[in-house]
Formats: structure tokens, sequence, C-alpha cells
């Protein structure tokens, strides 16, 4: 569903929730911060974690048990100590405006805060550094199909996202080409709204309408990543020695993506042998990107606030970690509580 007087395209829920599809070249979601306001809002936030530490126990607990009568501190509840669903993830992403009526005001104020608004952050950052990143390859091989592989992806956005950006700058690039968006997750209420967001941004107003666009979910555990072989193989990989663009007599441009997920939540091990398969099974320029949670200054106190399983790195020491596996931070780029890398071969 397209609302046509603000452009905004809409999808519903698994949960039977209509909800607008977040597109980062919109208005109503496009974020844009000063170092100023970045460093305001991080004060306030680092300020708030304080106070309630701060609290005795027993105001601390009644304090969580108002947080608990909203519609998204509950689904943050749920993360402790585990991984913040998809979904979870994409509500707070939406920014207080785009809420719904099922949200209260202090549903607003969570979704203004600094943990949201990084989030945010970073999915703009993702979307467009993936955008800028396939330029090269989609103007030299302009017959070949393009394939997204995003890992944890939830709805995957930043793939959604990434072709709105190259249709919006770059209108012809994707034109006659076949694309593929590849959710792996364990989750399948992710993908499921994904397709749902697909059709809607494909409709007659929305923003990748004409284009040749497929969106499927293939369950993943990144536990298992011995299995990224035959995923990759089925969505158009070959070994990373073979020239770019060929993957056994079929090209085909390749990229990877994991916005607040492998990188995020995986161990080294994990990782490590996830972007082997991905070498493995993938053309010469094919690249990967996904985000750090920061342990810098106040972003680590904000990152382990939440008390969700994430894994704090800094750039430096995953660079030498994915050394290892055959790959290169060639760019990096920042968001309040992460940083945005492009990995390649």
């Amino acid at each position: 569903m397209t609302d046509a007087e603000q452009g905004i395209c809409r999808a519903m829920t698994d949960e039977g929730i209509e909800v607008p599809i977040i597109d980062v070249t919109h208005p109503a979601f496009r974020l844009e911060m000063s170092r100023e306001q970045i460093d305001a809002e991080m004060d306030k936030a680092v300020a708030a974690v304080r106070q309630h530490g701060a609290m005795p126990a027993e105001q601390q607990h009644a304090h969580m048990q108002l947080l608990l009568q909203s519609f998204l501190a509950p689904r943050i509840a749920a993360a402790q100590g585990t991984v913040l669903g998809g979904m979870s993830t994409y509500f707070l992403k939406l920014g207080p405006d785009n809420l719904g009526a099922y949200a209260t005001s202090l549903d607003r104020v969570i979704a203004g805060s600094m943990p949201c608004l990084s989030c945010r952050l970073r999915l703009q950052d993702t979307a467009r550094m993936t955008a800028e990143e396939l330029v090269p390859a989609l103007v030299a091989r302009p017959a070949e199909p393009l394939n997204l592989v995003n890992i944890a992806g939830g709805p995957g956005m930043d793939s959604l996202n990434a072709l709105i950006v190259l249709r919006r700058e770059h209108p012809r690039l994707l034109d006659g080409r076949m694309v593929s968006i590849k959710i792996l997750d364990v989750d399948a209420s992710g993908p499921r709204f994904g397709s749902q967001a697909l059709a809607a941004l494909s409709s007659e107003n929305g923003p990748l309408h004409g284009l040749a666009v497929r969106l499927q979910h293939v369950p993943f555990d990144w536990s298992k990543p011995s299995e990224l072989g035959a995923i990759l193989g089925a969505a158009g990989g070959a070994p990373g020695r073979l020239p770019a663009g060929e993957r056994g007599g079929a090209p085909g441009i390749i990229a990877g993506s994991s916005e607040g997920g492998l990188f995020d939540y995986a161990s080294d091990e994990q990782v490590v042998s996830s972007l082997r398969q991905f070498a493995d099974h993938s053309p010469a320029d094919a690249f990967f990107i996904g985000s750090l949670s920061r342990g810098d200054g106040r972003a680590r106190l904000l990152n382990e606030a939440g008390r969700a399983a994430i894994r704090i790195r800094e750039v430096e020491s995953f660079s030498a970690l994915v050394g290892a596996a055959g790959w290169r931070v060639c760019r990096v780029g920042e968001s309040p509580l992460s940083w945005e890398v492009v990995l390649r071969k």
C-alpha cells in the first residue's frame, strides 16, 4: 500500500499492524544530525543511564514496570542476554513521528532516544555505503544480475534501501537487471515483512516500481557457517580466485551485508568462518558491509546499558580479525553507537 499524497509506502506485520516502510531518502525518515546535536543527545542518554543506576532497587523496579506498559520497551527488554529481533529493531528505527496509534507517549520518547537515533543513522549509512560500493560494478557490467545476501537481515531494510538510493541517484543502473535479495535469518517474521515491503515499494507509486526484484528468506544460523557456501552457490557465487563477474560461466554481482547482526552478536570464530565461506564462494570483486558496536567512551556505556548480548568491537582489532579470513577493511562509517565497515578481499 502507498500513501500517494506523502509518498510513503506501508506494509502489514505478522501482528496485524500496518506500519510505514522506511525509505532513508524520504524526509519522513531521513535523519540529519550535527556533531553538536549528537553530543547533546549522548550526554542526555548517559545521564539517564546513570540516574537509573543510582535509583534504589525498589524504584528501579517500579520504573521498569512503567516502561513495560509501553509498546517498545518490552521488545527491548526481551533482548536482554540475547539478540534484539529484526522486527523489534525495525520499530526502533521508525522514529517517534512514524509510530502509529499503538504507541504511547513513552514510546515516542524511547524512539527519540540516542540508541534509536543511532540505529536510524546506522541504517542510513549502511544503505548508502552499499549503494555507493555497488556503482562501479553496476556501471561496468550492465547486463549482469545483482545478488544481495543479507545475513541476520530481519526485514532486509538495508538491502531494500540500498536499491532505493541507487534508483534515485542512478536511475538507469538497475533497469532491465535481475535483482535478488536473500535474507539469511533464523526468524521468518522479518523476511515476511520484507516481502510485504518489497511489494509495496514496487507498486505503481513506489520507489522501486518497474524493477525486477525478488526477495527470498533462507533459514540460516551463523553458528553453522559451513551452510553459507551452498547458499552463496545458489545466489550465483563462485570461488574467490575467479575474476570479477565469473561464477562457473554465469556472471553476477554479489554484495553481502549484516547491519546490526553478524558482527554485533556472533563470536570471533563464527565471524571468521562466515567470512571465509563468503570469500570462497563469491567473485573477486564481491564486498561485505556490516556494523560493529562501538566500545569507545560513552558509546560503550550506552551499548552495554541495553543488556543485549552484543559484542563490543573496535575497528583496529576487527581489521586483524577479518584479515584471518582473507578480508581487509577498506572503508569506515561512523554512527554514535556503531561503526559501519566495508570489507573487500
